[in-house]
């Protein structure tokens, strides 16, 4: 299977791929050193102020470095991770498990390429909450896509693969991406469609994804196929209104909340739910800002870690379908370790605010 699917990026020389490696690396040390350098400039700024200092001036190098440093960092350091991301093939030839296959319209991923915050206007909106308002902050090193964190999710499954965009010169974050000419990108599909344990479509407009629905439908069991609904229900309405009829139970209206979205405690991104289908082909409907999990996964990292907790538990039918042992997000050491370092450039700024506070009471 792995060599039917081969991609332009598995065919690169073991020469190239080290080069490849190299510039992640590299790219990565530059990001780390460019968010040393804010943070030590605020330090620096801090230790330096005089009383008769123009509070704008000092407000500048106190509050912009950090945040500046932190904006090059992710941009940085995801170019990196694009550099060592692995091809579909390499992927498929390490896991024998069936493959979850991911179908969305190519516009896509021009959003999926930005950080979470990037894509969702309303997002900092539930910073006021006051459960989830630390992991909000903490959300700005966080440099995974909403892709990543969906394949992250459904790796329980298997190895995540999808349709990468023609020309691109690096694949993007999340599914493994397998390339294909206008000529074969069908045929590529249905060998994907052959062996898949899952099939996840994000709702999309295009043609080309028109015809993915019509044969997910056609070739995939009802209890292998996933629909995410994206946060705008006009283009759900009218996808409803042309694919509908290739479900043999039709698709269920949208009712994901609004309110519960904007200004519950659920940090979310773009997908606003998904639809899921039983056996015989009923469809259900699923708001991820009504999934609800154990109180202790609410406090624990909080943030983006919501969306992994919406999928997992969402998720937990579909599981149940397929006989797959459901699991909860792991909470030990490792992820409160990971809490940590997200936490030391937030950790630095109060601990220089507070320096600031007390030199100025004096």
């Amino acid at each position: 299977m792995a060599a039917t699917i081969a991609g332009s990026v598995s065919q690169q020389s073991a020469e190239e791929r080290a080069q490849l490696r190299h510039k992640a690396d590299s790219l990565k040390w530059i990001a780390f050193v460019i968010l040393l350098l804010g943070i030590a400039i605020t330090l620096l700024a801090a230790a330096t102020a005089t009383p008769g200092e123009s509070p704008a001036a000092a407000g500048i190098l106190l509050f912009a470095p950090i945040p500046a440093g932190t904006l090059l960092w992710s941009v940085i350091y995801r170019r990196s991770k694009r550099y060592r991301a692995l091809s579909a093939q390499d992927v498929l030839a390490s896991d024998p498990r069936p493959h979850v296959v991911y179908l969305r319209s190519f516009r896509a991923d021009d959003a999926s390429s930005l950080g979470m915050a990037g894509k969702d206007l309303n997002y900092y909106w539930r910073v006021l909450h006051p459960i989830k308002a630390w992991g909000t902050i903490l959300n700005i090193w966080d440099t995974r896509t909403e892709e990543e964190i969906m394949a992250e999710v459904l790796h329980q499954i298997g190895p995540v693969v999808a349709i990468g965009r023609p020309g691109e010169k690096l694949p993007q974050l999340g599914a493994a991406r397998v390339y294909a000419s206008d000529e074969t990108w069908k045929q590529t599909i249905h060998e994907l469609f052959k062996q898949a344990g899952l099939v996840v479509l994000l709702v999309g407009k295009t043609e080309g994804f028109f015809w993915e629905v019509e044969q997910s439908a056609n070739t995939v069991d009802p209890t292998r196929l996933i629909l995410l609904v994206p946060a705008w229900r006009r283009g759900y309405e009218d996808f409803c209104q042309r694919a509908g009829n290739h479900f043999p139970k039709g698709l269920p209206a949208y009712k994901s909340s609004w309110g519960r979205r904007e200004f519950g405690a659920n940090v979310l991104g773009k997908v606003a739910a998904m639809v899921h289908f039983k056996p015989d082909w009923t469809p259900v409907f699923v708001d991820f800002a009504r999934v609800k999990w154990p109180w202790k996964y609410k406090l624990e990292m909080g943030g983006r870690r919501d969306l992994v907790n919406v999928y997992d538990w969402a998720l937990q039918p579909v599981y149940q379908q397929l006989g797959i042992d459901w699991k909860p997000p792991r909470i030990g050491p490792a992820q409160l370790g990971v809490l940590l370092v997200k936490s030391m450039p937030i950790l630095i700024l109060i601990f220089v605010l507070v320096i600031i506070a007390y030199g100025t009471s004096r």
